[in-house]
């Protein structure tokens, strides 16, 4: 059953991989990079400071706007996921819950490929230009003390006060990633969930608006919000902004997300044994 399953998942993972949709991870990659990565480099080359590779990431993953850009560029490249037509015969040789957990590695595989892109892609934007360093550049720390002017123009780059003064930048990363592949895996899963319902336009739509919904407001404070899985993906919200009081914890966040993906697993394997496969 696994074998069977793992091989189904690769064969599916390869067509994801050379499909030309998966386009989009890259240009979404240069989007973001440009507008942060490369900016914040700039100020650095003027004013002689060097930042260290994990601040642009910090950045990129805890600003509103690709907060909502990158699952929404996500859900793009899963919207044909799963594949039910033309599915009979792997069925028939697989077993339905074979089907079922090889779409589920498929789902992993993807979520996890695209989270790494995003990160690799930025750091080919800092090689050779960052430090290796584990503590938070004066870009960070000094930038409004020492260029008030320079720090005025560019408020957009600064990374907040809530994110640095929490954890070390290895500990925001990959915080931030594993929130983050957790909560692909949730829109992956919702998706699926609604094709195999023959209502995959449902799925889309709601997926979408799962995330739009969340960011109704960035600040953490709302406890409306943490109803909302992809408000637990963003560090810097778990902290309020202008004192050290803990909006949410980190490992509640993990637990949240975690307990909806095990629950639309098993969903997700209920719904399929009603599913009638072409």
């Amino acid at each position: 059953m696994v074998k069977s399953s793992f091989l189904f998942a690769w064969e599916q993972y390869k067509s994801w991989l050379i499909s030309p949709r998966i386009l989009l991870a890259v240009y979404i990659t240069i989007f973001i990079n440009e507008n942060i990565t490369k900016k914040m480099l700039a100020i650095c080359t003027e004013v002689g400071y060097k930042i260290n590779l994990a601040e642009p990431l910090a950045l990129i993953f805890s600003k509103s706007i690709y907060t909502v850009i990158i699952p929404i560029v996500f859900i793009a490249l899963m919207t044909d996921f799963p594949r039910t037509e033309g599915s009979v015969f792997y069925v028939y040789r697989m077993s339905r819950k074979s089907w079922v957990l090889g779409e589920l590695l498929f789902a992993a595989a993807s979520s996890l490929t695209y989270v790494i892109s995003l990160v690799l892609g930025t750091l080919l934007y800092c090689a050779g230009k960052c430090d290796l360093s584990n503590t938070w550049s004066d870009f960070t720390t000094k930038l409004y003390l020492d260029y008030p002017d320079i720090y005025a123009q560019s408020t957009s780059l600064a990374v907040e006060s809530s994110v640095y003064t929490q954890g070390k930048p290895l500990e925001v990363i990959l915080h931030s990633m594993a929130l983050i592949f957790l909560y692909t895996m949730i829109l992956s899963l919702v998706i699926m969930l609604f094709k195999l319902l023959n209502r995959g336009e449902i799925g889309i739509i709601s997926a979408v608006a799962i995330t739009l919904f969340g960011l109704a407001t960035d600040s953490g404070a709302s406890k409306v919000m943490w109803a909302f899985p992809i408000t637990h993906t963003v560090f810097g919200w778990h902290y309020d902004r202008f004192f050290r009081a803990q909006n949410f914890t980190i490992l509640g966040s993990y637990i949240y997300l975690a307990a909806l993906l095990v629950a639309l697993v098993i969903l997700n394997f209920i719904v399929s044994k009603k599913v009638r496969f072409s």
